[in-house]
């Protein structure tokens, strides 16, 4: 089963709103953010957290798309890549 999550939480980098966005497999995590245009460039593949910071638009066009789902708190992030990428 694939999934892709994003976290509650936006800080701001380079005056932009910005969220983690993870998912597993990686294809989909990927396949999700081809789909509303975001490169693969801006994968950041660090040692056991995957992930890409994703603006605030493009947050909102996955949301409506049903490419992902927000979850409660970051601690869902971390939960999540924990249990998939040890």
């Amino acid at each position: 089963m694939s999934e892709v999550l994003i976290g509650p939480r936006e800080y701001t980098y380079r005056g932009m709103k910005m969220s983690h966005m993870v998912g597993y497999p990686l294809e989909a995590l990927h396949a999700a953010a081809a789909a509303v245009g975001i490169d693969k460039r801006h994968f950041q593949d660090l040692p056991r957290k995957p992930h890409y910071d994703i603006s605030k638009g493009k947050k909102q066009l996955l949301i409506d798309a049903g490419l992902a789902q927000v979850v409660a708190s970051e601690r869902d992030i971390i939960l999540f890549i924990r249990h998939h990428y040890r």
